[in-house]
């Protein structure tokens, strides 16, 4: 009979299983796809006689009750799709009976209890797809077994325990996402022989001890994400060879020592975010190497020593988060040069000298923070330029002059902090044009005149304490 096809048309949906037991008189039906039709109930037991349906696929529907230990019986299953259903109950330990199973989709369901170790006798499984449920337990060491798959998929479930070293043999494997699980322990250096490995994502769980040297052998990877865990220890210099990757996110964890010099040879590198770690010494030079780079986060560490200025050749760069960190010496000029940048992040460190001037060419920038250093000089005019900025926080520094009645111009802005300095002079009228500014700071500082007409209406202000009458 071939694949079975509704004859309705598409627009037409199933509210309830019609005719489900004479769909399993079909015996010589082969492929059975009724995706996103709204069905709903229960999956009729009656679907597991039958024997010779090759696919099945009844992804995105409504479908509820537990997974028919029937469907064990389909041995010449090659797919097996319920993806994003409403089932519950536990995985069928019958299914790991499907020998000729390739495909084996259970994800965004309500599915709990453990992970079957039958499941570790499908040796065809090119995929198996278990995210988004409720699963608990461990994972269960067979899985190994799977010498064909390429991709697993166990995330966003409750699974715990430690990550079982047998997952280092599936020689095949492409993607291992286990993240947003409960998982514990340290990451096993056996999944450096997973060669052909091109995405790592552990992230969101509480795994321990340091990051194994041995990932530096996965040269097809591309992402690496095991932030938000608690790995520490120094950061392999052996991850400098990933030369294929573009991703590598370790930050939320305990990590400590100097940031590799080695990863400024990550040609391919787009995102490197290092944040909330406990990582110290100089940024090196060497960072200003990776010229894909749109994304350099190292905030909230204890890096000290200067801003390198070949951060400046970073041409794609759209953020540069350096915040809560020892950071010293001038703000580079260079960094003026980052035309993409939309977010400059330097606060909370104890940077010193003027503003750049240079830094008013960065037109796309949306958030300008250099708020708690040591900066002094005046507010440099050139940032009424930076049209598309929102906010603007340069207090608690040691900032002199006049506040410059260009900043006027930044029709989007939404902050303006410029309390705690040293600023002097009169308030610019401009401020006032500012319609979009629900946040202006101006306390602390040794300002005179009067108050412009609408700056009072700020819906958060501290100009009461300025002591300044309105302008008439």
């Amino acid at each position: 009979m071939g694949r079975f096809q509704p004859s309705w048309a598409p627009s037409a949906t199933w509210k309830s299983w019609v005719s489900a037991a004479a769909l399993g008189r079909l015996a010589k039906l082969s492929w059975l796809y009724l995706d996103d039709n709204q069905l709903s109930g229960p999956i009729p037991p009656e679907l597991g006689a039958l024997t010779n349906l090759e696919g099945l696929s009844l992804n995105h529907n409504e479908l509820s009750g537990p997974i028919p230990a029937e469907l064990g019986a389909l041995t010449n299953l090659s797919l097996l799709g319920l993806d994003y259903n409403e089932l519950n109950g536990s995985i069928p330990v019958e299914l790991g009976g499907l020998s000729n199973l390739s495909w084996l989709h259970l994800r965004g369901n309500e599915l709990s209890g453990p992970i079957p170790a039958e499941l570790g006798a499908l040796s065809h499984l090119a995929e198996l797809g278990l995210s988004g449920n409720e699963l608990s337990g461990p994972i269960p060491a067979e899985l190994g077994a799977l010498s064909n798959l390429e991709r697993l998929y166990l995330h966003g479930n409750q699974l715990s325990g430690p990550i079982p070293a047998e997952l280092g043999g599936l020689a095949h494997l492409l993607w291992l996402y286990l993240h947003d699980n409960q998982l514990s322990g340290p990451i096993p250096p056996q999944l450096g022989a997973l060669a052909n490995l091109e995405e790592l994502i552990l992230y969101g769980n509480q795994l321990s001890g340091p990051i194994p040297a041995e990932l530096g052998a996965l040269t097809h990877l591309q992402a690496m994400y095991l932030h938000d865990n608690q790995l520490g220890g120094p950061i392999p210099v052996e991850l400098g060879g990933l030369s294929n990757l573009q991703h590598l996110r370790l930050a939320g964890n305990q990590l400590s020592g100097p940031i590799p010099a080695e990863l400024g040879g990550l040609a391919n590198l787009v995102w490197l975010h290092l944040d909330n770690n406990q990582l110290n010494g100089a940024i090196p030079p060497e960072l200003g190497r990776p010229t894909n780079l749109r994304r350099l986060q190292l905030n909230q560490n204890q890096l000290s020593g200067a801003i390198p200025a070949g951060l400046g050749d970073l041409s794609k760069l759209e953020e540069l988060s350096l915040s809560n960190n020892e950071l010293s010496g001038p703000i580079p000029p260079e960094l003026g040069a980052l035309s993409n940048l939309q977010q400059l992040w330097l606060h909370f460190n104890q940077l010193t000298g003027p503003i750049p001037g240079e830094l008013g060419s960065l037109t796309d920038l949306t958030w300008l923070g250099l708020h708690f250093n040591q900066l002094s000089g005046p507010i440099p005019p050139e940032l009424g330029r930076l049209s598309n900025l929102e906010r603007l926080s340069l207090s608690s520094n040691e900032l002199s002059g006049p506040i410059p009645p260009e900043l006027g111009a930044l029709a989007d802005l939404s902050w303006l902090h410029l309390s705690n300095n040293q600023l002097s002079g009169s308030i610019p009228a401009e401020l006032g044009d500012l319609t979009n500014l629900e946040w202006l700071l101006l306390a602390e500082n040794q300002l005179s005149g009067c108050i412009p007409g609408g700056l009072g209406e700020m819906p958060v202000n501290d100009l009461d304490s300025l002591g300044l009458p309105p302008c008439n």
